[in-house]
């Protein structure tokens, strides 16, 4: 192989890899929206009940629910062909003529344009809602089902969230403790005096898993640890499956933070 190939290939592997590492944190923060805006408009009381009987087109999720989704995820996770594309422009063409002629969206067209994305952000859920289309329908109500799954006890964050906010000048950090042991984002304890890169790592997860991040918990992890100590806790997490969910340690972390303290957590992390 010569030189000139060998330069080439390397700015391939470079421009892949970074390619693949943006895909992969692009989906960390979408999957943490999809958990802020989902999550949001469910009690424990709807949770409890679609696990009882999971949505599908026969038992539609609601209009709130299906709005959660639309804002959440990207237009191809319902839109997927031409004929789907155009049946939704005619529709706001139909019902909000004025709209489609402010924005210049046609009754035809693109379903990858960004015209057509703003539309469907702003109308998406009102188009499912209204004309219950049976694909839609069911693709709303598999992602409603995956993060019921995904976050049984979600709903009792919305209930705390509602509690507290009728409690007046209750501490923050006492509301947060509550919002994070219902998220599941608790410490796990090493023994007095031991370290333990599994339980370390394990806390790491707890403090970027569901929506939002415990970042007292993160920081107060990784600090007292010293440098050897953090790479085996690095190493722990990315080979033994801990974030197979966040994917590697310094995915997570840049999926998660930003400014100042991305900065620290990268620091920290001992890359």
């Amino acid at each position: 192989m010569n030189r000139n190939t060998k330069i080439i290939l390397s700015v391939l592997a470079v421009g892949l890899t970074a390619t693949a590492t943006f895909l992969i944190i692009r989906k960390i923060r979408r999957k943490k929206l999809e958990a802020q805006l989902v999550g949001g408009v469910l009690d424990q009381t709807r949770i409890n009940e679609i696990q009882s009987t999971p949505l599908s087109a026969s038992n539609p999720p609601t209009t709130t629910e299906i709005q959660a989704i639309v804002s959440s995820q990207p237009v191809d996770f319902a839109i997927k062909t031409q004929e789907e594309g155009n049946a939704f422009r005619k529709w706001v063409n139909d019902n909000h003529s004025a709209y489609a002629k402010q924005i210049d969206l046609d009754p035809t067209g693109s379903y990858t344009n960004s015209y057509f994305e703003k539309a469907w952000k702003k109308y998406g859920a009102e188009y499912i809602s209204s004309t219950q289309p049976q694909t839609l329908i069911a693709k709303v109500s598999a992602k409603v089902n995956e993060f019921v799954a995904e976050n049984p006890k979600a709903g009792q964050v919305v209930n705390l969230l509602k509690v507290t906010s009728k409690i007046p000048f209750i501490p923050i950090n006492i509301a947060d403790s509550l919002i994070n042991k219902a998220l599941g984002r608790s410490e796990v304890q090493n023994n007095t005096g031991s370290f333990s890169a599994k339980n370390s790592a394990t806390n790491l997860y707890n403090s970027m898993k569901g929506w939002g991040t415990n970042e007292k918990l993160f920081f107060d992890t990784l600090t007292p640890l010293t440098r050897s100590q953090r790479i085996d806790v690095r190493n722990y997490y990315d080979k033994n499956g801990v974030g197979k969910k966040l994917g590697t340690l310094e995915l997570s972390v840049r999926g998660e933070f930003g400014g100042a303290d991305l900065t620290r957590a990268i620091d920290l992390i001992e890359l």
